[in-house]
């Protein structure tokens, strides 16, 4: 089709037509007119300069800003950096492989700085983030903790209750795994023991491997499969204090478990056996169980990572 294509001979060629024909023949645009952007998104590949052939069909690749994707295209399901800058927020692929994007970071994970295998600032309820409860005497629930933001609050209500919660992380059985967690002991309506209350506890399945204990008199014990090192200092839990837990994993008797209270090492465990003793471990806990009460805990901020964990 050319400009002496008789269907022109009316003289309503129109802008449309001109530039349709323009573009093809000439590759080149008519200053007299202007033709509006064309949506290329789902035309087949090959693609253009700025678009990116996902399942057979071009898909823009656009960043939070809303300009060109600029970050790497590592070819797997995860990007290896953020798109377009620290402030791209979508998802890898154009929103296709429903994958996360290295983009922005949400919640605990933006205070930690980086990914993390779990974490857990208690800004949503107990079950909507995943966490299963379990009571007998006793009872779980979300609470406004103040200036730190909101909380969960283990409390029996009984002698020989039961209230605490646990919630699944992604399995590992070697190298090292770090958790942390910052713990409250409200003053006690009834002197229970040392071993009264699961600051923070990992482990398989229905076993706590590797336990934090924190009693009434501000003493925190760590314990491992039964080996128990009591630190060497009280500490202020009545005010609230940050738990970092050092393991390191091991199939041999090569195991080993630290605790430190904020930066400080107070307790620890070495050589022990296969740690964890049975499966991989799979969970974090918290909470009383079957002690002396009636008594409370309180805990934010859970995280779990195979990276050291630095306190909020």
């Amino acid at each position: 089709m050319g400009p002496d294509d008789p269907r022109f001979s009316d003289g309503s060629i129109g802008c449309f037509g001109v530039a349709r024909w323009l573009t093809v023949a000439l590759g080149v645009g008519l200053a007299a007119c202007t033709v509006g952007d064309i949506d290329l998104d789902d035309r087949p590949c090959p693609c253009i300069d700025g678009y990116r052939c996902v399942g057979g069909v071009c898909v823009e690749e656009v960043g939070a800003d809303g300009g060109p994707d600029s970050g790497p295209d590592d070819g797997g399901p995860v990007d290896s950096g953020p798109d377009g800058g620290d402030r791209d927020s979508f998802v890898d692929g154009g929103g296709t492989d429903g994958f996360r994007d290295g983009g922005l970071l949400e919640g605990c994970e933006a205070e930690i700085g980086r990914r993390v295998l779990f974490c857990d600032d208690f800004e949503s309820d107990l079950a909507t983030s995943g966490w299963a409860s379990d009571t007998e005497f006793g009872t779980t629930s979300r609470v406004d903790l103040g200036a730190s933001g909101f909380g969960a609050r283990m409390e029996t209500t009984t002698s020989a209750g039961t209230a605490a919660i646990d919630h699944a992380i992604p399995a590992r059985n070697s190298g090292a795994l770090w958790a942390r967690a910052w713990v409250r002991v409200p003053a006690p309506s009834f002197a229970s023991p040392v071993r009264g209350r699961d600051a923070l506890s990992i482990g398989s399945g229905s076993e706590r491997s590797v336990r934090v204990i924190a009693g009434d008199d501000g003493r925190l014990a760590l314990e491992v499969d039964g080996t128990l090192d009591e630190a060497a200092s009280p500490a202020a839990l009545e005010t609230g204090v940050c738990v970092r837990l050092e393991v390191a994993l091991a199939s041999t008797s090569a195991g080993s478990a630290t605790l430190y209270v904020g930066g400080t090492e107070v307790a620890r465990v070495i050589d022990t056996p296969t740690l964890p003793a049975s499966g991989d471990v799979d969970r974090v806990w918290s909470g009383i169980v079957e002690v002396d009460g009636p008594i409370a805990l309180e805990v934010d901020d859970i995280a779990v990572d195979s990276a050291e964990l630095d306190c909020p």
